[in-house]
């Protein structure tokens, strides 16, 4: 990726939080100049620093129109509303999205492009002072009349043919005919022509402008007009100095060139692109003259039979007889020119188009011709698509096809093979799932290619497919057999093949990035060299041995230096830690927009208040809190904190108060997400769950209080009283805490009824180098975080008792259940007659304490965890791997997946 881009959007991301912070600070005071010149200058460095890419047009657009929104309120121009804000915010929103969507395939996409233009538009109608603009004014509309007035067809058949007028820009009826077909020519290029008014500021002059100039050295300039804004006041009343025209152009350049020239009054230009057709139409004066009479009545033939030749010659010829001031002459020139460029129009328009021309011919006395006319464009024989069209669609489907036949041609080893065969029948079946016949046919020659493990019955399949989506010989004239039942389908399905490639290149890992200090570079510098030295010490350990070193000083020096290496490689392992350290600031700061915008959409008084922001923790570790804290606010916001209303009944202030709040213990981080709402009831919790079959009776009588409230984390399972977009389907809660369990932490849940809920949520401060004790199950070790261990201990075997079947030991007057881990893993069950202790290993899972059994105890260590990749990936009770010393594979145990999946 081009580096300017790169540091174009870690920069942009950071003015980004910026600014949204300011904005919504700005909204709850109005009168910080602080956050508002702050909110200013983030929006002003983006916008500047997008305007270096030439493909940033739209987004350069948009941001300007939010910069110059900004100015003016901070001009004092007006105060800032609720829904001006809601438009500041949605730019934003685009803004993040367009800076994913390039981190990933370094350009914007159509679809985004579009969205940034659309809320351009929002944007500058939000925005608009009512008393500034002089659109609307009728003395506006009368000035303008000059230039806006269509041109006028009144000739029925026209009407009827095809309307081909110059719709939204009407005053292109004051461009020359010439300089009209100049362009339509150019369109039909494939060059780009568009239609411009350019509104100065009326204080222009006084801002270093001349408007005219600009006009005129407008790149590939075809035509331009200009007339008063409104109608000419007396000389006397006249101010010089002030700016009152419009400038029409038409203009034949790339929409990036147009951008650049107009950069510094974009805001002040109206334009859209043009096709052909816009620009077809006849003006002059509409003089009724019969000698067209004899043409008009032959024209149905010429075109019934595609006599083209026969056509151009009558029609030079009728062009000499005719003035250049007539619409009529002017219609008979459009022929000419329509007739010069056939082989570009489908078969159909170019129909409609002649006739239309024919129609400014005609004359009263010659409504009897208007059947005939009526009748050529009735008989057309229908298409549903252009051969263009399906040309496209044709050699999309035979790409496919073609990349499957080289695929399944190449050379393969046996242990890809069938591989090759299931992935080449997996695209193949997407592409016509919607075609019964050929997906029988398909299936039948998959299962003999897996069958004969061979690929040559794809191969037969696909030879004479090959063929049927050979391209089609593009010929206007030409009338195509279009299957209109299949054609569609097949279409719609290489769309959606495409779709899913498009998805899966999104997927695709992105070029990451973090902000270190310098002084942790620094201190990395110094610990580099520091290692350089104690290894360049290692050889001279060999010139000592090979002198006859004693072992015993050999051993000395061996020591020394390990220990030495020992301390650089623990230095080293803290500075890249704290490198990868960042606050969790960094995802607190995205919730104040969505308490502000959940709390107006469900029309409550909500404050949050952030906490312990500097808190720092692992990079991936503040990753992972992202998607459990929107579930933790989006409940608390909707079905935790109360309505107004009802929080006025209760005795409590009308705004409800959520806190979010970071703490640093040990080598964990802690996160709090408290509301003062309605709080949690143990008692409805236990009964919704005993009728949605989640415990049962037993358990309804015997469940204590903080064993109830963990209920709310399970599947299905809501204190919702009705299902909404935002909350109420019971999976919210679920999904923080796989997510928390997942990234080695735990969740804890504390709640008061009618005082409000606290959620709780440790994780390890690193998610990378974790501390584990290495244990033994069936001759294979295995990691167990030390985050989870309450101690190690020894049981004498007549300790160990039995409750319903269910081993347990009393450990300092607690009673513990066990749980063998040779069970939970699946292994074969141990011999233990001949043992006089086990060994048990003490944790806590979810507030309560386990004991598991094991066959021995080891070390506990420092390790690199790696995550688990290929298949071993869907295996959630291995949080990952590690590598020790001697060369072996240490898996780290879920331990909570693993007894969640197990009991």
């Amino acid at each position: 990726m081009n580096p300017l881009l790169i540091s174009f959007i870690n920069e942009s991301r950071d003015n980004l939080e910026v600014a949204s912070r300011s904005l919504l600070a700005l909204e709850q005071n109005p009168q910080d100049s602080t956050e508002l010149d702050d909110l200013f200058r983030a929006m002003h460095t983006i916008k500047g620093s997008s305007g270096l890419f030439d493909d940033f047009s739209a987004l350069t657009k948009m941001l300007h129109l939010a910069e110059e929104a900004l100015d003016k309120l901070r001009d004092g121009l007006f105060q800032l509303t609720s829904e001006q804000t809601d438009l500041l915010l949605s730019a934003m929103d685009v803004l993040a999205t367009w800076l994913d969507e390039v981190e990933q395939q370094e350009h914007p996409s159509v679809e985004m492009v579009k969205n940034a233009q659309n809320l351009s538009q929002k944007l500058k109608q939000g925005f608009q002072q009512t008393h500034t603009s002089a659109e609307n004014t009728p003395a506006s509309q009368a000035g303008n009349k000059a230039l806006d007035s269509a041109p006028t067809q009144t000739n029925s058949i026209a009407a009827q043919a095809i309307t081909w007028g110059a719709g939204q820009t009407s005053w292109l009826a004051q461009v020359p005919n010439k300089v009209r077909q100049q362009a339509a020519t150019s369109l039909l290029a494939q060059q780009a022509i568009y239609a411009l008014r350019f509104r100065p500021d009326p204080q222009c002059f006084f801002q270093g402008q001349d408007p005219f100039h600009m006009v005129r050295h407008v790149q590939g300039l075809l035509w331009y007009g200009v007339c008063p804004q409104t109608p000419w006041p007396d000389l006397v009343d006249l101010d010089p100095y002030q700016c009152v025209l419009d400038f029409y152009l038409l203009v034949q350049a790339p929409h990036q060139a147009i951008e650049d020239h107009f950069r510094y009054v974009i805001t002040d230009i109206q334009w859209l692109e043009l096709d052909a057709t816009t620009l077809i139409f006849p003006t002059g004066e509409p003089l009724e003259t019969p000698i067209y009479q004899s043409f008009v009545e032959e024209l149905p033939q010429l075109v019934q039979a595609n006599d083209w030749q026969g056509l151009k010659e009558r029609t030079q010829v009728l062009s000499e007889l005719g003035s250049g001031l007539l619409q009529a002459h002017a219609a008979l020139d459009w022929l000419d020119w329509a007739l010069a460029h056939a082989s570009v129009w489908p078969i159909a328009d170019y129909r409609r188009l002649l006739v239309y021309l024919t129609g400014f011919l005609l004359t009263e006395e010659d409504d009897y011709l208007q059947p005939a006319l009526d009748n050529l464009l009735q008989t057309e024989a229908p298409t549903s698509a252009s051969p263009s069209c399906i040309q496209d669609h044709h050699l999309l489907v035979l790409e496919i096809l073609q990349a499957q036949q080289h695929m399944l041609s190449l050379p393969k080893t046996p242990e890809t093979l069938t591989g090759a065969i299931q992935a080449s029948a997996c695209v193949l079946e997407s592409l016509f799932a919607k075609d019964p016949a050929q997906s029988q046919h398909l299936q039948a020659a998959k299962q003999a290619a897996l069958v004969q493990q061979t690929t040559e019955p794809l191969l037969t399949w696909l030879a004479p497919l090959l063929d049927t989506w050979a391209p089609v010989p593009p010929n206007c004239d030409q009338q195509v057999d279009v299957n209109e039942n299949t054609l569609p389908a097949k279409a719609q399905q290489v769309a959606e093949v495409h779709k899913a490639l498009d998805a899966h290149i999104r997927e695709a890992p992105t070029h990451k990035s973090i902000r270190v200090d310098q002084k942790r570079i620094d201190d990395l510098m110094t610990l580099a060299g520091e290692l350089i030295v104690a290894k360049n010490a290692l050889p001279y350990l060999t010139q000592h041995a090979q002198q006859g070193m004693s072992a015993a000083e050999l051993a000395k020096e061996i020591k020394t230096h390990y220990a030495n290496i020992d301390r650089i490689a623990d230095s080293i392992q803290s500075t890249v830690m704290a490198a990868r350290m960042i606050p969790v600031s960094t995802v607190f700061q995205r919730f104040p927009r969505l308490v502000r915008d959940l709390s107006r959409k469900l029309d409550k008084q909500i404050e949050l208040h952030l906490e312990g922001e500097e808190t720092e923790a692992d990079k991936n570790v503040i990753d992972a809190l992202a998607d459990p804290l929107i579930h933790l606010i989006r409940n608390s916001l909707d079905h935790g904190i109360e309505n107004t209303s009802e929080r006025q009944a209760a005795g409590k202030h009308p705004v409800g108060q959520i806190i979010l709040r970071a703490l640093p213990m040990d080598d964990q981080v802690l996160i709090e997400v408290i509301d003062d709402g309605r709080g949690i009831d143990s008692e409805t919790l236990k009964l919704k769950a005993y009728q949605k079959g989640l415990i049962d009776e037993a358990q309804l009588d015997s469940m204590k209080e903080q064993e109830a409230l963990q209920l709310i984390f399970a599947a299905g399972l809501s204190t919702a009283q009705a299902v909404s977009d935002i909350s109420g389907r019971g999976v919210g809660m679920d999904v923080v805490r796989t997510s928390i369990l997942s990234a080695g932490g735990q969740v804890q849940v504390a709640s008061q009824v009618g005082q409000g809920t606290q959620i709780r949520i440790l994780l390890p401060l690193s998610m990378a180098v974790a501390r584990v004790m290495v244990v033994e199950i069936h001759q294979q070790i295995y990691g167990i975080p030390m985050s989870v261990i309450r101690e190690t201990v020894r049981v004498p075997r007549e300790k160990i008792r039995y409750i319903k079947q269910e081993e347990v030991v009393v450990l300092r007057e607690q009673v513990i259940p066990l749980k063998r881990m040779r069970d939970l893993l699946g292994l074969p069950a141990a011999d233990t007659q001949k043992l006089a202790e086990e060994a048990v290993l003490v944790v806590e899972i979810g507030q309560q304490a386990l004991g598991l059994v094991i066959d021995d105890f080891h070390q506990g260590i420092d390790i690199v965890q790696k995550p688990l990749e290929g298949v071993m990936a869907g295996y959630t009770y291995y949080s990952g791997t590690a590598l020790m010393g001697d060369g072996r594979v240490l898996l780290i145990l879920n331990l909570a997946a693993l007894l969640d999946h197990r009991l």
